[in-house]
């Protein structure tokens, strides 16, 4: 448990924890038969208290101790030691008699402090000690320099262990990552705003990827793996015990469920504004060891070679020591061929194979529509619930597309003007975009393919300002035409980054689309 007085924190730890209540120690039975009328000296209190706490009996009544000077602790420390300077060391023996009752609170002559802190506790009732006249220390240690330390022995903590996360991560777009972290494995499900859910399982260098509830599996190689490790990354650089933490303050200090929440925040002057995304911690403090970590995180997350495009991230951890991280069913049958969709079926919605290492051509509508699809790019099962959708893609850097059929009429006179008005509607801008960026449009023309008029529409948002939208969040290219008195709409975009590479990908994609009557 963490007290504030201004901008000092109290540690308050068991044993050689620097996250628990209290310095609470207590030690070996040999002196605690004496009577409870005997009046020991602080001295002799103290030595004993210490003694007896590396007994099993011992660190058991510390932990009842904790319990019940949880709630008034934090209180009690800050008013005793309102006027003090910023480091403040004193121990407090309490004894306790054999009903559980405080029968002597001893403090040192010289701290006043520890007097205060004594009386406004001495009417403490625990359980019955193991015998009568029990002593329990309680070190009380202020500094204003700790928070970042706790935070840090926090972290190392949830190195080992399984933990629940779920999260929020948005920038230009939103997506929600929950699942479990343990250590290096995870099993974590992406769902997107816009897009089905992705549910992806680690175990040391293997890696599964379902796109449809679990339903099936691929196993991914080393060289597919980068993007589902991407999203392990988001939730897990919170956790990271080899960062580099910011000098932290604890700004509040709250109780959760019989647990002591703190509250952390980067030390900033007043002088000066506050970072546009503030980072900050809640960690848990609690007489189980095992539910102690970070509770909640709020800040920004970013990847290697991105660090000056952060994304924010909302975090939520929790401890999953009775859940484990297995291997999808039917894993270990699984080879890499095994798990690969199939390139050829004898439905008119399935991919055939072209037989070339460049990737995939895809044959829709009996056959009629044709696109090449890249290697690094997969097909994801389609949704019964969206019959409309005629495929579904998944690319690299969270990239997709699909092919939309009948959402409504068009004709091919038509075209025009739907065009204009979905140009006018994205104009408008998204909910999603930074407030001092706009949508800019690349392309919106009518173009004519293989004697078929199409829809060319392509936009990247940009900040004010910028010029060069190679690393934009998104990059979206549609093509839209009538077939048969209905649309017909193609859509890939990049989603979370346009490299030019990515881009180039995209649009080879769309160039290489043929429909035929």
């Amino acid at each position: 448990m963490v007290s504030m007085r201004k901008n000092t924190v109290v540690i308050l730890a068991v044993g050689s924890s620097v996250l628990a209540l209290s310095t609470l120690r207590a030690q070996d039975a040999k002196a605690a038969a004496d009577s409870s009328q005997h009046k020991r000296s602080f001295t002799e209190a103290l030595a004993e208290a210490k003694r007896l706490g590396e007994t099993e009996e011992g660190k058991a009544y510390d932990q009842e101790f904790a319990k019940v000077a949880a709630s008034r602790l934090s209180d009690a420390v800050s008013e005793c030691t309102k006027n003090l300077g910023p480091r403040v060391n004193f121990e407090v023996v309490f004894v306790f008699a054999a009903d559980g009752h405080a029968e002597q609170v001893l403090t040192p002559s010289d701290k006043p402090a520890a007097k205060c802190v004594g009386d406004k506790l001495h009417d403490l009732h625990l359980p019955a000690p193991p015998r009568p006249s029990w002593p329990v220390q309680l070190s009380i240690h202020l500094s204003p320099d700790k928070a970042s330390a706790v935070l840090g022995s926090t972290l190392k903590l949830m190195e080992t262990g399984t933990w629940e996360v779920d999260a929020t991560i948005s920038r230009a777009f939103k997506f929600r990552v929950h699942g479990l972290l343990s250590g290096e494995d995870f099993d974590l499900t992406v769902e997107p705003a816009d897009r089905n859910a992705i549910r992806q399982i680690a175990i040391k260098d293997k890696l599964w990827a379902s796109f449809d509830g679990g339903k099936t599996w691929k196993l991914e190689s080393g060289g597919e793996q980068s993007t589902f490790r991407r999203i392990y990354g988001f939730v897990h650089n919170p956790l990271r015990t080899d960062a580099a933490l910011p000098a932290l303050q604890v700004v509040k200090q709250e109780t959760h469920d019989g647990d002591t929440w703190m509250q952390l925040r980067p030390k900033t002057s007043n002088k000066k504004k506050a970072e546009p995304q503030q980072t900050e911690y809640w960690i848990a403090i609690s007489q189980d060891s095992k539910r102690n970590g970070v509770r909640r995180y709020e800040g920004p997350v970013t990847e290697p070679g991105h660090e000056n495009e952060p994304l924010h991230c909302v975090a939520t951890y929790q401890s999953a020591n009775n859940k484990t991280i297995k291997p999808p069913a039917g894993a270990t049958a699984l080879s890499e061929e095994e798990s690969e969709p199939s390139a050829t079926d004898s439905s008119s919605n399935r991919g055939i194979a072209n037989g070339e290492a460049t990737g995939t051509t895809v044959s829709l509508l009996d056959g009629k529509l044709k696109l090449d699809i890249p290697s690094d790019f997969s097909r994801e099962a389609n949704d019964p619930k969206n019959p409309k959708t005629l495929a579904k893609f998944s690319g690299p850097e969270g990239a997709w597309g699909e092919v939309l059929r009948g959402t409504h009429g068009l004709t091919p006179n038509k075209l025009e003007g739907y065009l204009k008005m979905r140009v006018a509607e994205y104009s408008k801008g998204f909910n999603w975009l930074p407030k001092d960026s706009h949508l800019q449009w690349l392309k919106k023309d009518i173009v004519t393919i293989d004697g078929r008029k199409w829809a060319d529409w392509r936009y990247v948002p940009t900040l004010q300002g910028t010029k060069d939208y190679s690393h934009s969040p998104v990059y979206s290219r549609f093509l839209t035409t009538s077939y048969k008195g209905q649309l017909l709409e193609i859509t890939f975009t990049s989603n979370l980054n346009t490299n030019p590479e990515l881009k180039k990908e995209i649009d080879h994609i769309m160039d290489s689309v043929h429909l035929e009557e």
